[in-house]
């Protein structure tokens, strides 16, 4: 599927965090629908996140810092001060479309809301977790504690109401 993209779409070919998307498309529909999915994606919904140079996924990054200061500016300082690049901790949330942050069962609820919602969905989700974790990470002291809190944070969600046949579900919890 991701060759079959690149020859779709030769500017883009395959990027890095691509297959992660695709992988969990492919768990919850067939290869053709998938691939449609992910050219929306990558297209649509994120478009320049995928090229040599990045430029939409780093102008994004600027504004994610942006909307961070304005809305959380005491963690935004914090964060600073210990040293924590904002946009290290960011660029692989959105790339990603924070698939490779949480457990599969909220990465189909993540992709619903990113189609419904488009892009501002990522936005919405960083602040949202900076924001729940806000009293925490005020108390970190420094930026390996900062990385725990939002992984543990993201290993915690858990979505019960999506429901996978027999079959996905045995190979997810192998």
């Amino acid at each position: 599927m991701l060759v079959a993209y690149s020859w779709k779409h030769p500017i883009v070919g395959y990027c890095q965090s691509m297959n992660i998307i695709a992988g969990v498309f492919l768990l919850h529909v067939s290869e053709q629908e998938a691939f449609w999915l992910l050219a929306t994606v990558v297209e649509r919904l994120v478009p320049d996140y995928y090229s040599k140079t990045m430029v939409g996924a780093v102008t994004d990054q600027k504004v994610f810092e942006h909307l961070v200061a304005e809305e959380l500016p005491a963690v935004r300082n914090h964060l600073v001060n210990l040293g924590v690049n904002i946009h290290a901790l960011s660029v692989p949330w959105f790339v990603c479309l924070y698939l490779n942050t949480v457990p599969l069962a909220s990465a189909a609820r993540i992709l619903d809301c990113l189609i419904y919602e488009g892009s501002r969905f990522l936005f919405q989700l960083g602040l949202a977790v900076l924001k729940v974790k806000s009293a925490e990470l005020m108390q970190a002291e420094d930026d390996d504690e900062v990385m725990t809190i939002l992984k543990a944070y993201f290993n915690s969600l858990d979505d019960t109401l999506v429901k996978y046949p027999q079959e996905k579900r045995n190979y997810i919890n192998k």
